[in-house]
């Protein structure tokens, strides 16, 4: 093999015919791999293969719903990737943040079911809100809350669809970015970004400690922090159970359903098409937040019941065990949460989660924690 050195190029030449063989297979698997060189000495030196170019220097990817790369395309916002996002069905990320444009729930729901130019187009004549509605809670456009919701359902998009999961993970340590001709005010491009990463980095994190359920810090905070994992532990998760001869869509509706004794005011909880819905209907009328004043107690000026703060916690401890009994699949996942502590790290609520200063009661945790060791007790 004959080696020609020159300015800024090394170049080799097969001379006989094994070596003509030898580098044609080599050529073809080494085509556009970067190699370093790791100096040697005046006798000769080593070039070591980094692999592909574009990996090698770590080359940026530019996210957008017409990239050439077909294999990343389900990372992109437009891509039909259904995903379930605290009870809500919904077709892609653009249905989503779509979907917040409107104020009635039936617009809401038909725009989730969207995905591609349908949903980019489905609110096409409004502007965006300066601040919407959204599971009993108010958000201001562009807030820190608001791109923790967005960043909330971008999470739930990859920990439960598997295509997207697996594109994203396909870009390595790649850079990843999304430019398009017209960038977003509310969610910049520089922003969705970050996310795609963040979330690719918890991902990976998440492989790797493949068959230990719990996080470093020996908890699990299903809530925010390991939702993407954790989520199924919500009161909002999608598994119905059966209590005293009736079915119920989730834990969340069962337990709301018990603040009244009122026949009409169980029913309408029933037939809440989701469990945002059924808490938003429960909302007591003197609570400080949007969407109290249209709660099934405020619209009938009857009271919650005045035994409510005292059965709460009875009630919860049925539903969950139900869900768990009743549900094999999510038991064998909450079992294999070993030891963890479980935690709901709700910032909004000091009773069921730890509230905004982690010093709360955590009774949500607790009482998964209940259940857990009763499925363990029982095997």
């Amino acid at each position: 093999m004959r080696v020609i050195l020159k300015a800024g190029l090394l170049a080799l030449s097969a001379e006989t015919e094994e070596e003509q063989a030898a580098f044609e297979a080599w050529r073809a698997s080494k085509r556009d791999h970067v190699f370093y060189f790791d100096g040697g000495s005046a006798r000769g030196g080593a070039f070591h293969d980094l692999g592909p170019k574009a990996d090698a220097c770590r080359e940026p990817i530019n996210v957008v719903s017409e990239m050439r790369e077909v294999e990343w395309r389900a990372i992109g916002n437009l891509a039909h990737t259904p995903f379930v996002l605290r009870g809500l069905p919904c077709a892609s990320i653009e249905g989503f943040w779509q979907s917040l444009k409107f104020e009635d729930e039936l617009d809401r729901r038909r725009i989730r079911g969207l995905f591609g130019k349908a949903a980019k187009t489905a609110a096409f004549d409004r502007p965006t809100p300066e601040r919407f509605d959204y599971d009993g809670k108010s958000y201001v456009t562009s807030s820190p809350e608001h791109r923790a919701l967005m960043l909330e359902a971008c999470r739930a998009k990859f920990a439960q669809n598997e295509e997207a999961r697996t594109a994203l993970l396909s870009t390595g340590d790649r850079p990843l970015t999304h430019r398009v001709r017209r960038d977003s005010a509310s969610i910049p491009g520089v922003v969705l970004a970050d996310f795609w990463m963040r979330i690719r980095k918890s991902l990976r994190t998440a492989e790797s400690d493949e068959g230990d359920a719990a996080t470093p810090d020996g908890r699990i905070l299903y809530f925010r922090r390991d939702r993407g994992t954790f989520g199924f532990m919500s009161h909002f998760e999608p598994s119905p159970i059966a209590i005293d001869g009736e079915t119920w869509p989730t834990v969340e509706h069962y337990y709301q359903a018990h603040k009244s004794l009122d026949p009409e005011y169980r029913a309408a909880i029933r037939a809440a098409a989701t469990p945002g819905e059924a808490k938003q209907l429960s909302a007591r009328p003197d609570k400080d937040r949007l969407g109290a004043q249209r709660s099934w107690f405020a619209a009938t000026g009857k009271p919650v019941r005045a035994d409510w703060a005292h059965v709460k916690l009875r009630i919860m401890r049925r539903a969950d065990l139900a869900k768990y009994t009743q549900n094999p699949a999510l038991a064998e996942r909450l079992l294999a949460t070993g030891e963890a502590e479980l935690v709901e790290d709700s910032p909004y609520d000091d009773y069921w989660g730890v509230g905004m200063d982690g010093g709360g009661l955590n009774w949500a945790g607790r009482v998964l924690m209940e259940v857990r060791q009763i499925l363990r007790d029982a095997r």
